[in-house]
């Protein structure tokens, strides 16, 4: 197991999910206040430059099977620095300008790109690489969140983002850089050992079906996942829950690290496939649970709970999955094409939430939202009958 690539990347991902994602919700307020705009425009815009920073992420995954993973985070970690520069000197025009930039670089330096580089570095055992990659990036919102909240107090959001240009650029890139792989012969050969070693379990016809099922349930799980997230502590407070939604909301992140301890010392006894369809089950479950239970304080704990449990074991099938099932050839463009349809779906989810729970109210929103990861989870089953034992 490469531990220092793991250790490395981890350091990455840290800084990149936490100055690229977990900040937006807490400066948000401040962005919006000295642009003149509503809150609500503000993060509709964000989902806007979501929704098309995911689609070249296919072009990105061919980029990096055919040059190396790490090269594309460098530089990708470069481009990051340099939008958020952007964003903290520009007008309202420019600034969304940098954010849609600053998602399109997300495929070059975030999971997408992480577990190629783990995959290319050694692709025997790659699926135990991303669990613990995993494991050490989920740190990021614990981290993230109390520090953007605690700069917000002594520095404005345009000096922050000049502080989170510093650390992509002088924690991120040489990272990448360290990890990059100049010879071209022993690129080659890492090449034909993965190929030879990690084939996949599906060939010929049934990879395109197979690829769309997976590509639909990851969306469908994405969706699921970030329609609650984003709107956690306003519903659980609208349902009566008060000032108790933000100890509701902690229960979150432990869940989700849990989780990924769990398969550390359990994973080989699951494959990907079962563990991306319990990741899904999960959090429709803790869906259906909070609609039912209306409120209750202890089911709203079990809802952040599930919700905690989901999204920590599908981070580690979006990387173990593919894998899994297609091999080592392609990878990058295969995951790129999950990623796609995944962050393309999910970027929609907290305006059609929003939407669902003004004409529905929260309970029928709820169960809506259980319906689709029913069906997401109802994809992932059906990819079993491509699978020989």
């Amino acid at each position: 197991m490469p531990t220092k690539l793991i250790g490395a990347l981890g350091l990455t991902q840290i800084v990149g999910y936490g100055t690229m994602t977990y900040s937006f919700s807490i400066l948000a307020p401040d962005i919006a206040r000295d642009f003149g705009l509503p809150l609500e425009t503000v993060f509709g815009l964000y989902s806007i430059c979501l929704f098309f920073g995911s689609l070249p992420a296919p072009y990105i995954g061919k980029v990096m099977d055919a040059y190396g993973a790490a090269l594309v985070m460098a530089v990708g970690s470069t481009i990051a620095a340099m939008t958020f520069i952007i964003a903290a000197s520009g007008s309202v025009a420019g600034f969304f300008a940098a954010l849609l930039l600053m998602q399109l670089t997300s495929s070059m330096v975030l999971y997408q790109a992480a577990f190629l580089a783990l995959v290319q570095a050694r692709p025997l055992g790659a699926g135990r690489s991303i669990t613990y990659l995993t494991l050490v990036a989920g740190f990021s919102s614990t981290l993230f969140w109390p520090l953007s909240a605690s700069l917000r107090e002594s520095l404005s959001w345009r000096e922050i983002y000049v502080s989170f240009a510093i650390m992509n650029l002088a924690i991120c890139a040489p990272v990448h850089v360290l990890a990059i792989r100049t010879r071209t012969d022993e690129r080659r050969s890492v090449s034909d050992v993965g190929t030879v070693l990690v084939p996949g379990l599906l060939a010929g016809r049934d990879r395109g079906p197979a690829l769309t099922l997976v590509s639909l349930a990851f969306a469908l799980q994405t969706f699921t996942l970030s329609a609650v997230l984003t709107h956690m502590v306003p519903m659980l407070e609208t349902l009566g829950l008060g000032a108790s939604a933000v100890v509701v909301g902690a229960f979150f992140g432990p869940s989700q690290v849990f989780s990924r301890v769990l398969n550390m010392v359990f994973g080989a006894r699951m494959s990907p496939l079962m563990l991306a369809t319990a990741s899904c089950a999960s959090i429709a479950i803790g869906s259906a649970v909070l609609a039912v239970t209306n409120g209750n304080f202890i089911g709203a704990i079990i809802f952040a709970i599930c919700a905690g449990l989901g999204s920590g074991t599908s981070s580690i099938a979006q990387g173990s999955l593919p894998l899994w099932l297609f091999g080592f050839q392609h990878y990058g463009s295969i995951t790129g094409k999950i990623t796609a349809a995944r962050l393309a779906f999910g970027a929609t989810a907290p305006v059609a939430f929003s939407y669902g729970m003004e004409l529905f109210g929260i309970r029928w929103s709820l169960g809506l939202n259980m319906m689709l990861g029913i069906v997401g989870v109802a994809f992932f089953l059906s990819v079993r009958k491509f699978v020989r034992p």
